[in-house]
């Protein structure tokens, strides 16, 4: 499963760099589509199985795809 994700309140990103690093340090998203509207971050997307995630950035005009890999056990 495939997620499409944009930057929640109302925060945009630059560049890729920047966008991967803010979904890999947990920040919330905004899933677009059928579930438009609901929050989700790497944690929910690692629960619910979720394979890659493309990232909506640059007012949405580009877009960086992130594969989402399973938590590393403690």
């Amino acid at each position: 499963m495939v997620w499409h994700v944009s930057p929640a309140y109302g925060r945009d990103y630059k560049s890729r760099a920047e966008a991967v690093s803010d979904w890999e340090a947990g920040k919330d998203f905004v899933l677009e589509g059928l579930h438009g509207g609901t929050y989700c971050n790497i944690e929910g997307a690692r629960q619910s199985r979720v394979s890659a995630v493309n990232i909506r950035y640059k007012r949405k005009t580009q877009v960086a795809v992130v594969s989402v890999k399973a938590a590393v056990p403690a």
